[in-house]
């Protein structure tokens, strides 16, 4: 068993590939005599000829079309779209031609062809080089998608895609290309998922560098007694599979988790019917938290995820909690009036509890019921406030996650310092000595998530 970097597992399949089967031929921008951008198809080149092996001009469409016309006349052509941002500009050949011409061929004429692309955020490459299009492309009949998260499924995957008599999109993480990892040369099938940690709390499926970023986090949560699964869908969904038998596992019990991701669903509906029970008009309650009356309209239809400043100040005014908006909704439930201080704090003693700390800094937790392990809350730092004083910073374990929505907020961790203007956020380890104060002459609102407190040198 070899152990091989990502990028190596993708040349090594291509590689193995050209030399068994003539049929296989590869194209696209700078993959020949460069060698591949990434650094995926160095050699091939030299070892296969320009015959099989050849650059082409910067044109998607051109690229998908000869992949069709090549695919459907005996060819098993492999083609590399640089950025799959780019896929949009292949969209007609691909979607329309490759995916339907095995129907429209009443079965006869199949189209064995990959599209080999790299996606994902990292290595400031922008925002159109960054995008994941994997979803673009979920619900078209007749195509196939690839996307593997090791070097292992990496070239088995790519080797099974070429040998695939479909069309088939192969997505490669830009961020897992320096990824080593064990090539042991089994064979893979597919759309089949696999279970790569067992749990039972939680199950968390997902694909690509998030596979790694997902482990990460059920290692976290093992610490505080949660058992989570990971679902690897790296070959994608299998259409053709008999539902009777699951490529997967049961998923861990998650109802919870999924219950409550459809009431997220619901926050615009709940906002309307809230807004409509006390009789505020929509251009009214826009004036209020003073945004547009068609962004209001767009949140109460649930078609713009509001930001966390917008939301909080729609569910200000009208008398809600973040709890009514998230929480159960039960028949009969009316939300109870707040009133607001002169401080913009919402006055709601029997499900608030105000933190008071140096300098009159408030906080104010956004839900009822919260505890030490999981606290949402809305701070006021008045001019001149600070956490603490300059030489006795704060520790006190967990994590926190602020956004501020006005004022300027100085935060300092360990010996670095921030300024945080209105929109701006910042997450850190909270056993890290720290401290927070007001810049300038304007109160700083802010809100604020702070898990897994260990102890609390508050004030309440």
């Amino acid at each position: 068993m070899a152990t091989v970097a990502f990028r190596t597992a993708i040349r090594d399949a291509l590689d193995e590939e050209l030399a068994a089967d003539d049929r296989v031929i590869l194209f696209g921008e700078d993959v020949a005599v460069a060698g591949g951008v990434f650094a995926t198809t160095t050699g091939l080149y030299d070892k296969y000829g320009p015959e099989r092996v050849f650059d082409t001009p910067i044109s998607e469409l051109a690229l998908a079309g000869a992949a069709f016309g090549s695919a459907v006349t005996g060819l098993r052509p492999v083609v590399e779209i640089m950025f799959g941002d780019f896929l949009t500009l292949a969209m007609d050949s691909l979607v329309n031609q490759s995916t339907k011409y095995w129907f429209l061929t009443q079965e006869q004429v199949s189209v064995p062809l990959v599209i080999r692309s790299v996606v994902g955020a990292g290595g400031r490459f922008g925002a159109i080089h960054s995008q994941i299009p994997a979803s673009w492309f979920m619900g078209v009949p007749g195509l196939k998608i690839a996307c593997p998260s090791t070097p292992a499924d990496a070239k088995a995957l790519l080797k099974a895609a070429i040998r695939d008599d479909n069309p088939v999109l192969f997505f490669e993480h830009k961020r897992l290309y320096t990824l080593e990892g064990d090539v042991d040369g089994a064979e893979a099938r597919l759309g089949e998922a696999e279970v790569v940690r067992e749990g039972t709390d939680i199950t968390l499926v997902t694909a690509m560098k998030s596979v790694h970023d997902s482990l990460e986090a059920a290692d976290e949560l093992e610490r505080d007694h949660l058992s989570v699964e990971v679902i690897d869908l790296g070959a994608g969904p299998d259409r053709d599979r008999d539902p009777a038998t699951p490529a997967m596992s049961e998923p861990a019990s998650s109802s919870g988790p999924l219950d409550r991701a459809v009431d997220a669903s619901k926050v615009g509906s709940r906002l309307r019917a809230e807004r409509e029970r006390l009789g505020i008009s929509l251009r009214e309650l826009a004036r209020r938290v003073g945004v547009s009356p068609s962004l209001v309209s767009q949140i109460e239809l649930d078609r713009v995820n509001p930001s966390v400043s917008t939301l909080y100040a729609l569910v200000t005014e009208l008398r809600m909690t973040m709890s009514d908006v998230f929480g159960d909704s039960r028949a009969g439930d009316r939300a109870v009036p707040q009133l607001r201080g002169a401080d913009g704090l919402a006055e709601r003693p029997e499900t608030r509890r105000v933190i008071n700390l140096a300098s009159g800094v408030r906080w104010e937790r956004l839900t009822p019921h919260s505890d030490r392990d999981v606290e949402f809350l809305y701070v006021v730092y008045p001019v001149g406030a600070e956490s603490c004083p300059e030489d006795a910073l704060m520790t006190h374990g967990g994590k926190e996650y602020g956004y501020v929505t006005s004022g300027t907020l100085g935060v300092r961790v360990g010996f670095e310092e921030y300024e945080l203007h209105p929109g701006g956020s910042i997450a850190f380890d909270s056993s890290s000595p720290h401290r927070l104060w007001t810049i300038g002459d304007e109160p700083v609102h802010a809100v604020w998530v702070v898990i897994g407190r260990k102890a609390d040198p508050r004030g309440e």
